[in-house]
């Protein structure tokens, strides 16, 4: 992908506009559309709001995410970036097309806001939100 540095070409899920969740029956998640992309793909990017709510208070996208981590198996990449302070940051797993080398990536995965790694770490569904109350549930 490109984010990664990539030369293109390389399909990109992007699931916040393939989905409209109440409006179609997704039956089994196996055989949903978002779970046969993520089989189809090498990685995840998740964007993660700084502040406010976002991908960790929502229940079908931490369901997504869980999916991607669990299902991805080995070799399967997860990259999230958020908007902090103004700029763009990332933290990418493993180096990118950008990183000269492994020291110019720890500088940037240190300017990565703490705050979203601790509520990543704290994160639990239980505590997530949905539009629907039976989603939340099931």
């Amino acid at each position: 992908p490109r984010g990664r540095g990539g030369g293109g070409g390389e399909p990109i899920w992007i699931c916040a506009f393939a989905i409209r969740q109440h409006a179609v029956e997704l039956g089994a998640i196996e055989d949903s559309p978002f779970f046969k992309a993520l089989k189809a793909t090498a990685m995840t990017l998740i964007i993660v709001a700084a502040e406010g709510e976002g991908v960790l208070d929502r229940s079908w996208c931490a369901l997504e995410m869980n999916l991607a981590m669990v299902e991805g198996g080995a070799g399967y990449l997860t990259d999230i970036y958020t908007h902090y302070k103004g700029r763009v940051q990332r933290l990418t797993d493993g180096l990118i097309a950008a990183d000269e080398s492994a020291f110019q990536k720890m500088g940037r995965d240190g300017e990565f806001p703490f705050a979203i790694i601790e509520r990543a770490l704290k994160f639990a569904l239980a505590d997530t939100k949905a539009a629907v109350q039976l989603d939340h549930d099931n």
